[in-house]
């Protein structure tokens, strides 16, 4: 019996990959139903053979059913945020879903006969596996609008600018401003700013800017697949040639010889060992760990030119009125949009062998230099 998750995945590539990430197997032993009798009947029956009679013939005779309950325990990860992902079926249809990936469970159970001219039989049962542990809805949890997370986007080289009509040097800082919490469910969207500020002010670049540059946002997936790699394989024995034969005696000698040396030396390396417990409780490598698959794949692209908005003060007052300090701080241009998310989307998971990662990438091109940063974003 057998607990299996597959991962496939129906990509560009031809064909169809499946990754198993959690297995765990039950065997039961089905020993034959047989009627007690006692020692007596059972030596009469070896030795007398007596003929059946109607009475003694069950025509009605049924297989008594037996059932074998089972159970499997579903483990738990080794590290914070680590959860068995859900049950999820992803839509062939293209756009911004799931890119037709499926996770499935399933209990598949195998019958092995005794007697070797009867074949096996299997049945495969297929299970939804949804975890609720708390019973929290994130679309019902109360949300902070005042709470931002601002990252800075950089490039390779401080940017300079010459405005048109001087020639002092300008530097214009961009910042893309996202929810603090960075954890959307997948039928919301990813609210979002992208502001730029010019230092020293300079409303003749800052026009510019506004006007000329390209704003790119992407929702990039990225799903890479990891196992232990394997021990290294032992050579072949190799047969000994008719010439080694022949130098047997001299390759006795040769090996007394090695022998003594090998003694010598593992009786040092024990004594090093006896000498210092550090050394000796010292842990074995740890088997390295081989990426198999990996895929980055855009969901969505937004493209926007120029900033259209300019910064507003927000007034707590109604009745009140901005100061001037704080107008002055505000940043140069504004850009505000939104990415939504599909109900389809597969989630963000953090399993041992397969990882599901969801990153904002934020460009933005002003002349010939690109400004960018990466954010990423947690989708469940």
């Amino acid at each position: 019996m057998d607990d299996t998750d597959h991962f496939k995945n129906h990509g560009s590539a031809p064909g169809t990959r499946k990754h198993i990430f959690f297995a765990s197997s039950i065997t039961e032993i089905v020993a034959p139903e047989s009627e007690p009798t006692t020692p007596r009947s059972a030596f009469r029956d070896a030795f007398i053979k007596r003929k059946a009679s109607v009475s003694s013939l069950n025509l009605n005779a049924t297989p008594t059913e037996r059932s074998f309950p089972f159970s499997f325990d579903l483990p738990r990860g080794a590290r914070t945020g680590e959860e068995m992902p859900p049950s999820f079926t992803g839509s062939r249809e293209p756009g911004p879903s799931s890119g037709a990936v499926d996770i499935t469970y399933k209990v598949k159970v195998t019958w092995e006969p005794s007697n070797v001219l009867e074949s096996p039989s299997i049945l495969e049962a297929p299970i939804l596996f949804q975890p609720d542990q708390d019973f929290q809805s994130i679309d019902a949890s109360p949300e902070n609008p005042q709470s931002w997370l601002e990252m800075p986007l950089r490039s390779d080289r401080p940017i300079p600018f010459r405005c048109a009509v001087s020639y002092f040097q300008f530097v214009a800082k961009v910042v893309v401003t996202l929810p603090t919490s960075v954890t959307f469910s997948r039928p919301s969207a990813i609210p979002y700013f992208v502001v730029f500020t010019t230092t020293p002010r300079s409303p003749e670049l800052a026009k510019e800017i506004a006007a000329d540059a390209t704003i790119s946002v992407s929702l990039l997936r990225q799903v890479t697949v990891t196992e232990h790699g394997s021990s290294l394989p032992t050579p072949p024995h190799t047969p000994p040639s008719s010439s080694e034969e022949s130098d047997t005696p001299r390759q006795s000698k040769l090996l007394r010889r090695v022998a003594r040396s090998n003694q010598s030396r593992l009786s040092r390396a024990v004594k090093v060992l006896e000498e210092d417990p550090d050394l000796r409780d010292k842990p074995l490598p740890r088997i390295p760990i081989q990426t198999v698959f990996t895929e980055s794949s855009t969901l969505q692209n937004s493209i926007c030119i120029g900033f259209p908005k300019r910064p507003r003060q927000q007034l707590v007052d109604i009745r009140g009125h901005p100061s001037l300090d704080s107008h002055a701080a505000l940043p140069d241009g504004l850009h505000k949009s939104k990415i939504s998310l599909h109900k389809e989307m597969l989630p963000c998971i953090n399993w041992a062998g397969l990882s599901v990662k969801y990153y904002l990438d934020v460009s933005v091109l002003i002349g010939q230099d690109d400004l960018r940063a990466r954010v990423p974003v947690r989708i469940i």
